[in-house]
């Protein structure tokens, strides 16, 4: 067989926007480009993966990703948004606050490795302006302690 049929899906990956320190990864996806399997340099759609959202720790969600009032479930673009990101993330199993663009994973669920240094808790980093430890990161002076954040990137075709 030297034949493909069906659809190829191309991903790029960035930085999140608004970070100024290098050692924040690219974690966020930036782009999705769908093609033909047939003929790939033709581009079938680019998708639109402007919708991020910050995964936060439940520890620290009340800071970081504070539950919706009762005014913002009354804004008709705050639910029109919580129904987009209720297509791929359950209510049972993730809090969002579109407002903050923020995400929390429910339950015993994390995102972020749990562990201690010399007997403190290390958290998360949530700054884009800030370093943080990402594992097979490159470190000149000081490793950070504080862990990179993490993304969710919603994508949809047009």
């Amino acid at each position: 067989m030297t034949t493909a049929y069906g659809r190829g899906y191309a991903f790029t990956f960035s930085q999140p926007v608004g970070a100024t320190v290098a050692n924040i990864p690219s974690n966020n996806i930036y782009a999705i480009r769908e093609y033909d399997l047939e003929n790939p340099s033709v581009t079938v759609a680019n998708w639109d993966c402007s919708r991020k959202y910050k995964i936060i720790r439940a520890v620290d969600a009340p800071t970081y990703c504070p539950a919706h009032s009762i005014t913002d479930l009354l804004n008709e673009s705050v639910r029109a948004e919580l129904e987009i990101v209720r297509r791929q993330y359950p209510a049972d199993q993730w809090d969002f606050n579109v407002n903050y663009r923020c995400a929390v994973p429910k339950g015993s669920v994390s995102c972020y490795k749990e562990e201690t240094y010399q007997g403190a808790a290390v958290g998360a980093n949530y700054s884009l302006n800030t370093d943080c430890f990402q594992p097979y990161g490159t470190y000149t002076g000081t490793v950070p302690l504080p862990r990179c954040a993490q993304y969710i990137s919603i994508c949809l075709k047009p």
